[in-house]
Formats: structure tokens, sequence, C-alpha cells
């Protein structure tokens, strides 16, 4: 049986706590009243992708590509439409996003309009949508089902990226850290988030809000190295032929490890010291890198980090990717694997990158029937 993720009701008091980066901060995971509205669907029925992330998995990178490349991929009838986007975050739907999480139908039917119209303004086969905050700790089933919802005769595939959960929690405590959102003496167990660091319940919570859809599954690993190649792959885009395409160049530069451990008592400083202190030690250190080798957080947390995800990984290694290296594992198991098992249902429905064969193929355990995602 699914595990099941409810959603809590409207009179659920915001959290107050911030734990991604700076332009996603100001968002609260409110449950409003806007719920008595009903949603006017779209009546696209054709493909509609739904990146969800995770933060730190290549997705500024992709969506900067894919915002700086319309053409090519309206060449090949995909759209990444501009309505659900925000002007603070432009590349990205959060926008649309924030709708959904805080239940805001009449926005929710405002983007769909805005998605509409340009839909119909060109011959698009393939609808993609891709934003980060839907993998967020305030994501419920039911807010995923409002997306759902809003485009209910499309033929719906969610796309998922892992990373192990150590490397993650790494990187996202550095993006912490350049946006002053830690300080000492906070740690990094402020942003150790078990609901948020879990591949699985990611992966159930999908499966349970959309009972009829595919979630393709990539390893940030297999793809890491030539990202927007990579991602356009999976998604089917030919190289373009008659479109020269705008590179882009990764906006997130990383900063060395030792040089986060200070940047960490920078912060605590007073704002408008630590501000420009901060800027100039980072660029400092950028530019300087082999004086701050060294890992920001300490190698005895981070294999505790890994054993504790360690089964549930194991699980989505066998199921997805038992015949290539194991890229979501490190360590031993602190208990039996036998503990962790995914459900039926999302067994059914999850489709595994193969970078080899440069197809998605379906989970081990899943029904004959199953075919390899096109």
């Amino acid at each position: 049986m699914s595990p099941e993720f409810k959603c809590s009701g409207s009179n659920q008091r915001p959290s107050k706590r911030r734990w991604t980066v700076q332009e996603h901060s100001k968002i609260t995971p409110l449950h409003s009243n806007h719920t008595d509205s009903e949603i006017v669907p779209s009546k696209f029925s054709g493909r509609l992708i739904v990146h969800v992330g995770p933060h730190k998995t290549g997705t500024t990178t992709i969506q900067n590509f894919w915002q700086s490349n319309p053409e090519f991929l309206r060449s090949s009838g995909f759209l990444y439409p501009e309505g659900g986007r925000n002007p603070a975050v432009p590349i990205q739907h959060w926008a649309f996003g924030e709708a959904l999480i805080r239940q805001d139908i009449p926005r929710v039917n405002r983007t769909i309009q805005d998605i509409e119209q340009e839909l119909n303004a060109g011959n698009y086969k393939t609808l993609l949508l891709s934003t980060e905050i839907l993998s967020r700790k305030a994501v419920m089933a039911c807010h995923l089902e409002l997306l759902c919802k809003a485009f209910p005769e499309a033929k719906r595939q969610w796309m998922v990226v892992l990373r192990r959960q150590d490397e993650l929690l790494q990187s996202l405590y550095s993006e912490h850290l350049k946006h002053a959102l830690i300080k000492y003496p906070e740690t990094y167990l402020k942003i150790a988030i078990a609901e948020h660091l879990d591949h699985v319940r990611r992966l159930e919570l999908i499966a349970q809000a959309s009972p009829a859809d595919e979630i393709l599954v990539a390893r940030f690993d297999d793809i890491k190295n030539n990202m927007p190649g990579n991602f356009n792959m999976m998604l089917g885009l030919e190289a373009a032929k008659t479109h020269s395409l705008t590179d882009v160049e990764p906006l997130n530069t990383s900063i060395p490890g030792k040089a986060l451990r200070i940047i960490r008592y920078i912060n605590a400083l007073p704002a408008r010291v630590a501000t420009p202190f901060r800027e100039r030690f980072i660029s400092f250190s950028r530019k300087h890198k082999r004086w701050f080798k060294g890992d920001p957080i300490d190698p005895a947390q981070v294999a505790a980090v890994q054993r504790q995800y360690l089964n549930g990984n194991l699980a989505i290694e066998r199921a997805l990717f038992q015949n290539l290296s194991a890229r979501l594992v490190s360590g031993q198991p602190d208990h039996p694997l036998e503990s962790v098992t995914l459900s039926a249902d999302l067994t059914a429905r999850l489709r595994g990158w193969d970078p080899e064969q440069q197809r998605f193929f379906p989970a081990v355990g899943a029904s004959p029937n199953a075919k390899a995602a096109e």
C-alpha cells in the first residue's frame, strides 16, 4: 500500500522557517481558503512534462537554457511558456507552483488561461513546465493533484533528478551560506529536513497525486557533465539543424569547503559589515581555491547522512538502475534493506534513464506490458 500524504486544513499556521535559496525564501507553505473556486481546466491534450527538480540538481542551468532557446524548442513542437513565471525568478514557473501550494484557484486559472493563449498561438505538441518549488517540504499530494486537474486531458509525465543526499545537503548548505540564510552558531542541521532529502517519499508523493502518470527518473551523476544536452535527449529533443543554440554558463559556481566554514562566521556579523565582506571573500576564495580545499561539513556527519538514506536509495537503484553503477549509494545500511520498499503503484509507473542506451526503461517488477518511455 502506498503511503498517504494528506493536506492540512486551511487553518494551519504557515511555517516561518526559510529553507531554500533567497529568491524562494519569502514563500510560506500556506493552505488558503481559495479552494472554494473551481479549476477551469486546459483543453490541451498533448504531452505535458512537469520537471520538479529538486533544487541543486542542475535546475538553474537547464531552465536558463530552455528560456534562452525558445526557437529551438518551438522547432520541435515544445512550448516552455511565459505563463506561470515570476519576474523575480523569470526562468522557471515559480509563480504557478506558488499558486498550487497556496491552493489559490483564481490564480491557477489565470495561469491556465495564459498558457492556453500561448498554446493556441503555435502548433505545439509538448508543454514543458519546470519549477523546483514543487519539491519543497510544504508540497503535499493535493497540491500536485491541482496540476493534474488543470491539465486533465494531457499525457502527463513527471521528471525527477535524484542526487545522493550527502552531496545534495552540502550543495544546499553552500547555497544557504552564500545567501546569508545560515550563520554561526547555526549548522547544516537547519536544512537537513528528512522529508526533503528522502527520495522514496518524493516519488511516492507524485505517484499518489497522479495515479496514471509516468514518473521519469534520472540520476544527477549521469547527466551533470552536459546538463542541457542530456536533458534535451531525455525529453526527445533532437539537436537543432537550423537553429543556433544559445550556450549558458553554469550560474551556481562552487565555493571551496573551508571557505564556506569561514563564511558561516562572516554571516554572524552585522549585515552592513557582513554583506560586502562576504562578497569580497567569496570572490577571493574562488580565485585561490587551493588555499581553501576541504569539506564544508564534517566527514563523519556526511557519512551519517549517507547511512540514513542508504536503504531507500538501494531500493531505487535496484528497481531502476540494476545494470548500472550504484551512484546513489555509499556506505553500509543501518538496518536491513527489506525495511524500505517501493509501492506497487509507484513501481508500475517508474521509468529510469539509462545513459548508455539513452532511453527510459520500466522499473524491475513493473507490469510486463509497461513500455520504455518515448
